[in-house]
């Protein structure tokens, strides 16, 4: 039954040249919130709101799920290129991505990331419509308990990211689970590490902590080597001459 739905709706979205025109123009925007640090998925959910107003609801969804799609493959752009990811999930192609672009090497790396992400998407999305149904209860049954393991698996996952110093990702990770503890409880409205402050009942935004803890290294890093972000051309910049007058 899900199947038949699913297979229905695709065909019915590949043969409307409405639809997919729109998902034509909402790629490229998708990859442009992505690719820009600070903007993201949801920012751009917020901005183009205002667009699929009055549109069908299965126009304006099809225009926003386009949209969304591709926002963590624009977010990889950022991370291989200059070392800063443009959002939380590409935070990880900068360990290889941009090891790859010191090298020469950036245009390999872009396209293994969209390579992947094409890849993935389809191979995702087709298994994900293949186990919706035997998934569909066993998602119904999770409670914070559930959750909880499943956050404790993530920390582990980063641990791993960290090669032969396996602790210091795994305090890492520690750290950052102590941080999304910030703001107000979602249950009760309790205080969590606010210290009195009203600007931390929101807690600290992924983006924000993401963007600072790439992006302030890598700033201090290109001012030490002359301002650029060619190893070449800085390493031409100091030893160029000194003219002096």
């Amino acid at each position: 039954m899900h199947l038949d739905v699913a297979l229905s709706t695709l065909a019915h979205l590949l043969t409307t040249p409405q639809l997919l025109f729109l998902m034509i123009v909402a790629v490229p925007m998708g990859i442009f919130f992505g690719s820009t640090p600070g903007l993201g998925g949801k920012l751009g959910l917020v901005l183009l709101i205002p667009i699929v107003f009055g549109m069908p609801a299965l126009t304006g969804a099809v225009f926003l799920c386009a949209m969304h799609a591709v926002v963590h493959t624009g977010g990889s752009i950022p991370s291989i290129l200059v070392g800063v990811p443009g959002d939380g999930p590409a935070a990880a192609t900068v360990l290889d991505g941009y090891a790859m672009t010191k090298k020469g090497l950036a245009g390999r790396a872009l396209g293994a990331s969209f390579g992947a992400s094409t890849v993935g998407g389809l191979l995702g999305a087709v298994f994900l419509g293949l186990s919706l149904p035997i998934l569909e209860p066993m998602i119904l049954q999770f409670s914070p308990a559930e959750f909880f393991l499943l956050a404790l698996l993530g920390i582990t996952f980063i641990a791993t990211l960290s090669g032969n110093n396996f602790l210091k990702g795994l305090i890492s990770g520690l750290f950052g689970l102590m941080v999304a503890f910030i703001g107000l409880d979602p249950s009760t409205g309790n205080e969590r590490y606010t210290f009195g402050q009203l600007f931390l009942w929101d807690g600290v935004s992924i983006i924000v902590s993401v963007l600072s803890m790439f992006a302030i290294p890598e700033m201090i890093s290109l001012g030490v080597k002359g301002r650029t972000f060619d190893p070449a051309e800085a390493a031409a910049v100091k030893q160029a001459p000194k003219v002096q007058f």
